[in-house]
């Protein structure tokens, strides 16, 4: 059987706004604990490579030839889907053109520094792909916020 969060008070005997302060607390704990696992993720699949080459490849067109191969074609994947977090992050704190701005300064500075450390080669295609990810997340992040608060609004006025 479920308790609404008053009952659970009662029952242990502790204040409802006890429990709320709590859940906050708790909420934030997990907020910042997912956050660094993100970001401990991103950089060990970045930088924790044994390439010891350093190659540049500027023309986008060169990569995207190469997606026919299965590991190529997972690593696009995997591109875009490590920094589409990263718009939902970026949609609650910075506007549209700032998110984009930051996503193109994240995306060359990243690739930027697996040439610099020998860790995978500067790929444009890479960079566009984290740029995309974080533009579709700041996207999707804005869209359901929006249907969300469409919703809300109608079941208020409904309510009326």
């Amino acid at each position: 059987k479920e308790h609404t969060q008053k009952e659970v008070a009662d029952i242990i005997g502790i204040s409802q706004s006890y429990i709320s302060r709590l859940e906050k607390r708790i909420m934030k704990w997990l907020k910042a604990e997912l956050t660094v696992c993100y970001f401990v993720i991103v950089v060990f699949c970045l930088f924790c490579r044994r390439t010891a080459e350093s190659v540049f490849v500027w023309n986008p067109l060169v990569s995207i030839a190469d997606l026919k191969e299965p590991e190529m074609l997972f690593q696009s994947v995997l591109n875009f889907g490590l920094f589409w977090p990263l718009g939902w992050y970026f949609f609650k704190r910075i506007p549209a053109k700032k998110a984009l701005l930051w996503g193109t300064g994240i995306s060359l500075a990243l690739e930027l520094l697996q040439w610099l450390l020998r860790r995978g080669y500067f790929d444009s295609l890479d960079a566009l792909l984290y740029w995309a990810g974080i533009a579709v997340g700041y996207g999707q992040a804005k869209l359901i916020h929006r249907l969300l608060s469409k919703k809300k609004k109608k079941s208020q006025e409904e309510k009326i």
